[in-house]
């Protein structure tokens, strides 16, 4: 049986929140840092509440600072930040 596969579709949907990355303009994306960073208090409370709000168990405070030299970060945090 041949398959069209001109109509088969990808929607985030098919892939796990831990998957989808997105790239950020730098100062767009240093801006959402330093937002989250205010709200959460500092960079280890903010790591705790990703910890315990997302699939993340190895985050820390180095990985919240990682994050300002990365070209993306996962869309479920950016999406998360911007709340």
């Amino acid at each position: 049986m041949n398959v069209d596969k001109s109509n088969i579709l990808i929607s985030l949907d098919d892939f796990k929140s831990k998957e989808i990355f997105v790239y950020l303009k730098n100062d767009y994306k240093n801006n959402l840092l330093k937002k989250a960073i205010f709200k959460a208090g500092s960079q280890s409370k903010l790591a705790k509440l990703i910890k315990d709000n997302f699939h993340y168990p190895k985050i820390k405070q180095s990985v919240i600072s990682s994050f300002v030299h990365r070209k993306n970060l996962r869309l479920d945090l950016v999406y998360w930040f911007c709340e």
